[in-house]
């Protein structure tokens, strides 16, 4: 290299025009280094830096992330699962019986028609049918058992019938005795003992 020419500063770093120390290559945004004048890394997934210099890379905000090498606050998105009103803010999950399968700012959708999904759920198949509900899929409006049948679990499954000498009303999730037999609902039920006089004749 020829006597006076201009040095290329370290990779991912910059200079200003005029510049004669390599301590004045400094880290483009989305970079960052220990000091001035050493190569920089790129900002991992989840952070950003919108700054030149060798400060760290800033953590996305709760329940937000961004690609490698994000250089604004705007490049954190809500996640999946996760609500906000903007790119760059907090994102709380979504609530219970709600969804949202799609990164960025939005709200969450509720789920269909009885059926439940558990906090910051991420898939419309995340809603699963309700106890007493049934259906053969994930993600789709589910259907009351019938009368005289019962299911205890969320999730598929079909509907099981009432144990002898029980019934139910439509949409339960357990069985109760029938008039004439006693026992806890979902238990078995027994027949009502013979009823006797409080004072019988001698």
């Amino acid at each position: 290299m020829a006597a006076g020419s201009c040095m290329t500063c370290p990779s991912h770093t910059s200079s200003a025009s005029g510049s004669d120390e390599l301590t004045d290559c400094v880290c483009v945004a989305g970079y960052t280094a220990i000091s001035d004048g050493e190569a920089c890394t790129v900002c991992e997934a989840g952070t950003f830096k919108s700054a030149v210099g060798n400060a760290t890379c800033s953590m996305c905000p709760a329940g937000a992330s961004s690609a490698e090498e994000s250089d604004e606050a705007t490049d954190c998105k809500c996640l999946a699962g996760y609500s906000g009103t903007s790119d760059g803010a907090v994102c709380t999950p979504c609530e219970v019986g709600t969804y949202k399968d799609v990164p960025g700012a939005g709200e969450c959708s509720v789920c269909p028609a009885w059926t439940s999904s558990g906090e910051a759920s991420d898939e419309r198949t995340d809603c699963v049918c309700v106890e007493g509900y049934m259906e053969g899929l994930d993600g789709v409006e589910c259907t009351a058992c019938h009368a005289g049948t019962f299911k205890s679990a969320v999730g598929t499954g079909e509907c099981s019938t009432c144990p002898a000498n029980s019934e139910s009303a439509a949409g339960r999730a357990l069985c109760y005795c029938s008039a004439g037999f006693r026992g806890e609902d979902g238990g078995a039920c027994d027949a009502c003992a013979a009823c006797t006089s409080v004072n019988p004749k001698p």
